[in-house]
């Protein structure tokens, strides 16, 4: 399924083309126009991720511009390639997220799945994870905010503390904390 999909997407003008079948997730990576993209096969929960990730986006517009600014950090460093012992593309964007949730003070995102924001919601299981969260537009950013070059140094700090390999916490978006590897 990989490959025709992979060769399907060749077909229709994607370019670098790269089909891992043997991944965890199966992923083909591909980029279309100047978009570098990854498309997971046989994977529901990532469409309900992504819902959760576009909802974030929404909650403020410095959210995007932070994850944006750490994303282009890492790729122009080398460090988003997890099959090279760093961080994935998108670890970067759920330790930016964790950060806006548990690393700035006041917080500057929410903890969309946080009960206080889907109490009032039926479950939503998918492959055993409640996959609920609530609406980003029931919470107020803060009126302050610091501007994009201290909030990257801010995050850049706090993943010192909190986020090196072999440290000695994990990092969370949901429950917007720092808990013990377990």
């Amino acid at each position: 399924l990989v490959y025709m999909l992979a060769n399907a997407l060749r077909a229709s003008g994607y370019t670098k083309v790269e089909p891992i079948a043997h991944a965890r997730t199966p992923v083909i990576k591909c980029v279309y126009g100047a978009t570098d993209l990854d498309v997971v096969v046989n994977n529901g929960l990532a469409v309900h991720n992504t819902a959760l990730l576009r909802a974030y986006l929404d909650v403020a517009d410095y959210t995007r511009q932070f994850i944006v600014l750490v994303k282009l950090w890492a790729s122009r460093r080398g460090v988003n390639k997890a099959a090279e012992g760093t961080l994935s593309s998108y670890g970067h964007v759920l330790s930016a997220i964790h950060f806006l949730q548990a690393g700035s003070d006041p917080p500057m995102l929410p903890d969309l799945q946080d009960e206080s924001f889907v109490a009032n919601m039926p479950p939503r299981v998918y492959d055993g994870i409640d996959c609920r969260f609530g609406d980003p537009r029931s919470w107020t950013p803060p009126s302050f905010r610091p501007g994009m070059p201290k909030l990257l140094l801010s995050y850049f700090e706090y993943m010192l503390r909190y986020g090196v390999p072999g440290g000695e916490y994990t990092l969370a978006v949901r429950g917007r904390g720092r808990g013990k590897p377990g």
